[in-house]
């Protein structure tokens, strides 16, 4: 039997493991030869070695979703848990080329016109980019 501990930096513990602990019950129920207890912002995992490493890549990606896209949903921790790829509000998905960043709630930001696009394009290949142009020809974008 062996115990492993995770440091939970930077997540807001009421979000991530929701009200009444509801999504760390549903990670225990999918670990039940794991006793795990969450205090703080530390979880401690004790059991097997292989059950311990299957948990831990599991939990990595339910906090690596938890940073990109800034909600965790329990349909999202019950896809990952089953091995689901990137999910985003419930559902599996492809990345998008047009995703700049994930915003308030997870909702995506991403380029919508021909020159939001350009911008975003000049923004990646250079530290930084001049917009000039009339009212309402999107400059403000990025």
């Amino acid at each position: 039997m062996i115990e492993k501990l995770i440091y939970l930096e930077s997540i807001d513990l009421i979000e991530f493991w929701g009200i009444n602990s509801s999504k760390l019950d549903i990670v225990k129920a999918y670990f039940p030869k794991l006793k795990i207890v969450s205090r703080g912002n530390w979880l401690k995992a004790m059991g097997d070695e292989e059950e311990i490493a299957a948990f831990e890549e599991k939990i990595n990606a339910i906090i690596e979703h938890y940073h990109q896209y800034n909600i965790l949903k329990e349909e999202t921790v019950i896809d990952l848990l089953a091995g689901g790829g990137t999910v985003v509000n419930g559902s599996t998905r492809e990345e998008d080329d047009d995703v700049i960043l994930f915003g308030v709630n997870g909702r995506p930001i991403k380029s919508r016109t021909e020159n939001q696009r350009k911008m975003v394009k000049a923004a990646l290949s250079n530290d930084l980019i001049f917009a000039i142009g009339p009212a309402g020809s999107g400059k403000t974008y990025t």
